[in-house]
């Protein structure tokens, strides 16, 4: 029988993501996503993030903390957990494929450098040094 979990969620990154080598020679990515609410007063999820393979260590230094961003994957059975004598759920996601948001300039790599020129018209704005 085929799944249909899926799930896209839009959000900021937390932190930096942070790279684990694994057995086997593959990459295990893990970040976490603050998701908030179209409202003011409305709450915060919180969902953390676990992306492998190849793609996942070749995009890894883009991931940058408040960097706008769109997480496609799999949602995981949430886990529960006591806080402060509080219940709490965890979410998290098993990633397929991320979409960087907002332009170059907001990574923190490209704000310490020199203004960036706009590229022309037909000009490819990533040029061949596109991580993927």
């Amino acid at each position: 029988m085929p799944r249909y979990n899926h799930c896209q969620f839009i959000g900021h990154l937390a932190a930096d993501a942070e790279t684990k080598a694994l057995d086997g020679g593959d990459s295990l990515v893990k970040f976490r996503i603050r998701v908030s609410g179209y409202k003011r007063d409305s709450e915060t999820l919180w969902i953390s993030c676990a992306w492998f393979g190849e793609r996942a260590a070749k995009v890894q230094q883009y991931i940058r903390k408040g960097q706008p961003i769109m997480v496609i994957g799999e949602l995981q059975v949430p886990r529960t957990y006591q806080s402060q004598g509080e219940t709490r759920v965890a979410l998290e996601v098993r990633v397929q494929d991320v979409v960087l948001l907002g332009s170059r300039d907001d990574a923190p790599a490209a704000r310490a450098a020199a203004p960036a020129r706009k590229p022309a018209r037909d000009e490819d704005p990533f040029g061949e040094d596109a991580p993927f």
